[in-house]
């Protein structure tokens, strides 16, 4: 899942998988980075960043035009 304030200059992504407790990111919108992990133990953190990369890399066009508006619409799922 995804959530993002309007006009918040970062995406809360929140990954939950299998029975392990789920892991929450802090993205920066305007240059996708990962500025926060709250890890949890989780041994897949790596994977995890590379594949939020590519769906950045993919709404990227939106996510900055919502950002610029001030408001963010529905953010769309990666698969």
């Amino acid at each position: 899942m995804v959530f993002a304030k309007d006009a918040d200059d970062c995406l809360i992504i929140e990954y939950s998988g299998g029975d392990e407790e789920k892991v929450i990111f802090r993205m920066d919108v305007k240059t996708g980075n990962v500025i926060e992990i709250d890890k949890n133990g989780r041994d897949e953190i790596y994977y995890l960043q590379s594949t939020l990369r590519a769906w950045y890399d993919d709404v990227k066009e939106k996510l900055l035009e919502d950002y610029h508006s001030g408001r963010y619409t529905v953010l769309p799922e990666w698969e």
